[in-house]
This record gives structure tokens, C-alpha cells and sequence, in this order.
């Protein structure tokens, strides 16, 4: 699953063209999040949507229309995610956008010896997997971009 805010949707339109591409049984689901709903997705998603049907899914959000990514939304993407069968047992969830999405969504990231690193997971996402059996939350992994 790839969470996007804004410009963050470039990074997941790259994942998901090379894993997709690459691997016939892989299902993605993106939560692409918009302030106006005027920012539509770019031609070749929608033409990947067609070419990859049923296992491209974009959903979008947008701030005008008062539609907002909710814990809900994520709840119910990691549901669908942990269904799955994947032959390594990961759940990858990926976040990206500007950094104040980031930070609502999975926490901040932070500098740490001169480097920018994952940081402690917090947002909506800490708070969701934090919730569950820990035998259940180490099968997720949430990597901020």
C-alpha cells in the first residue's frame, strides 16, 4: 500500500510501474491525497489502471471536497494488504509527500549523525499499528519517503 500526499504521488506511480511490470500476481493500492480536486491523475496512471485492472487501485482525497485520508481508509487498505499472500510475509506500507503529510500519516522523520532517518512511527499509522497484537504489527513495515 502507498499513501501519497500531493507531489508524493510521483514516487508511488514509480513503485508501482516497476513491481506491477515486473510481477503479474502483485496487487498496490494507493491513498492519493489532494488539496483541490482540479489535480487529476496523470494520463498514464489512468492508463495503468485499465492495463492493470484490478491490481492498480488509486483512491483519491481531496481537502476542497472535505475528503480527507482517515484512519478508516487505512484500516481498511492494511486489511486488504495483510490478505495478501506474499511469499517473504511483508507488508510494505510506503508514505510520501511534503513533510508535514509525512509527519501526520507516519510521524517525522529525523536527523541522526548527519543523516536523515525513519524516525519512531507515529500519525495515524503508529496509532492503527499500535493497536494490534504485536505478532501482527511486526508483520508491517512503514517506510517514509
Amino acid at each position: 500500500m502507498f499513501i501519497a500526499g500531493g507531489t508524493g504521488i510521483s514516487p508511488a506511480l514509480q513503485v508501482a510501474s516497476t513491481l506491477l511490470k515486473d510481477n503479474k500476481s502483485l496487487k498496490m493500492k494507493v491513498l492519493w491525497a489532494n488539496r483541490k480536486n482540479d489535480e487529476k491523475l496523470p494520463l498514464d496512471v489512468v492508463s495503468w489502471e485499465k492495463e492493470f485492472t484490478g491490481r492498480l487501485i488509486v483512491e483519491q482525497y481531496y481537502d476542497s471536497q472535505n475528503k480527507f485520508i482517515q484512519a478508516r481508509d487505512i484500516v481498511k487498505g492494511l486489511k486488504e494488504l495483510e490478505s495478501l499472500e506474499h511469499k517473504d510475509g511483508r507488508n510494505i506500507v510506503m508514505v510520501s509527500g511534503p513533510a508535514g503529510f509525512i509527519n501526520i500519516m507516519a510521524g517525522e522523520k529525523v536527523w541522526s549523525d548527519g543523516a536523515e532517518t525513519q524516525g519512531p512511527l507515529r500519525g495515524h499509522l503508529g496509532n492503527i499499528l499500535n493497536k494490534l497484537p504485536a505478532d501482527v504489527r511486526q508483520r508491517f513495515e512503514v517506510v517514509k519517503l
